[in-house]
């Protein structure tokens, strides 16, 4: 299906359904993560529950300073990271990232963090116990397999499926992953250091740096294709189309699939209400893109 895409104006509401974790993860990064290599939480309760519109907001105001979000006060702790770049598995302060750059958060409260410079992805406990879930700490490169066999190339984007499952675009190997709870990582699109742009099932799809991704309720996913500009789709078994936007042309129309001109789509968030958000890095812009035509 192809989608309808229209600038978003303004943030509202909020949501406790845990389908919308992934967006609290993907758009809070802005002022929770990358700022000073650590994780700031408001409160536990945020956490575990995540929101939609409001979580944005937060983050938002958090780069702005701010600690009053929609009339509600909020304070701003350290959850983990040391705020010195490097790499260590620890609890809270004691533990290292560097360029953290996608987090989600499970609903045991269990926070899993794409370490973008050291390629692995990262669990996070609920008492902030830090652990390496998938990758080769600084050792950027390509291979699936369980733990610490496994390799990326500057993880990004994240999100989680009912089962706790994690889909992660691989930014630098130009392909997307699955990661098990245990830690098993397969490539579900995409060919390893072969970026492009072609529509097709597994390897035979390419991409252009992948940024953004997000999951619907049917476990379809959507990719930012950051130098296609693009957002593509994957279905459950492996097939890639794009939705939005037209490869290789960048630009600021609104419209329908390939009317539609982004500029460098970053960030994604999927809504109940069957609508994707996305960030436009280049523009500092927010639009959305419905999938129901």
């Amino acid at each position: 299906m192809m989608g309808a895409l229209q600038q978003k104006q303004e943030c509202s509401g909020s949501s406790t359904d845990p389908r919308m974790r992934p967006l609290h993860g993907s758009l809070a990064r802005l002022g929770m993560i990358q700022r000073n290599r650590t994780f700031r939480t408001m409160t536990s309760t945020v956490l575990a529950k995540g929101c939609s519109w409001g979580a944005m907001c937060l983050a938002v105001a958090y780069l702005l300073g701010a600690s009053e979000v929609q009339g509600q006060q909020y304070e701003f702790t350290t959850f983990a990271g040391s705020g010195v770049q490097g790499y260590a598995d620890g609890k809270g302060r004691k533990a290292k990232f560097d360029t953290p750059r996608g987090v989600v958060v499970d609903g045991a409260g269990n926070v899993y963090v794409s370490d973008t410079h050291n390629n692995v992805i990262r669990k996070i406990l609920p008492d902030g116990t830090v652990t390496t879930l998938a990758g080769q700490p600084r050792k950027g490169g390509f291979a699936d397999g369980a733990g610490p066999v496994a390799q990326f190339g500057g993880p990004e984007g994240l999100v989680l499926d009912g089962c706790t499952n994690l889909y992660v675009a691989d930014h630098g190997n130009q392909v997307i992953r699955k990661v098990t709870p245990d830690g098993v990582v397969s490539t579900i699109a995409g060919k390893p250091e072969k970026e492009g742009f072609a529509d097709g099932k597994g390897d035979s799809a390419r991409f252009n740096g992948p940024h953004g991704v997000a999951l619907d309720a049917s476990t379809n996913i959507y990719v930012a294709d950051y130098w296609n500009h693009v957002i593509r789709k994957i279905t459950p078994d492996g097939m890639v189309s794009t939705i939005a936007g037209k490869a290789g042309e960048s630009g600021c129309v609104d419209g329908t699939g390939s009317e539609v001109r982004l500029d460098s789509p970053w960030r994604l968030a999927w809504s109940n209400s069957n609508v994707i958000y996305l960030v436009e890095m280049e523009r500092y812009g927010l639009r959305s893109v419905s999938l129901e035509g």
